[in-house]
């Protein structure tokens, strides 16, 4: 949202000149959509939170169907019911490679293995 009133702000602040006045049609559309995207944002924030006892986790115990959510710490791809089905982690402390955890049964296996990024960086 901040975004939006930047940029909405800039539109408006080049009136001053007497250019650009024809530009001001687009700052309700540029308001209303980065009000959407903060809605959609804090939707997820907030279901990722309640499902894990107030705990913020990134990505969520739960999310969109047969999709893919990546996060600062790992990336998780969900089943057709937006369960985890499988997760790549980055090397982190503990663990210094990339690898992957599935999750049979609905519980996240320990420990992870190793996989490798394809195409090869």
């Amino acid at each position: 949202m901040t975004g939006a009133l930047v940029l909405s702000g800039g539109l408006l602040a080049d009136d001053v000149t007497g250019i650009g006045v024809a530009d001001d049609v687009v700052i309700p559309f540029i308001l209303v959509g980065g009000a959407l995207a903060a809605a959609v944002v804090s939707g997820w924030n907030a279901l990722s939170e309640s499902e894990s006892g107030g705990k913020k986790t990134v990505p969520g115990s739960t999310g969109p169907p047969g999709g893919y959510v990546e996060g600062p710490r790992r990336g998780r791809e969900y089943g057709p019911d937006g369960k985890p089905v499988r997760d790549y982690d980055k090397p982190h402390q503990g663990y210094d490679r990339p690898h992957v955890h599935e999750w049979p049964g609905g519980k996240r296996e320990h420990p992870g293995r190793d996989y490798s990024p394809w195409p090869p960086e």
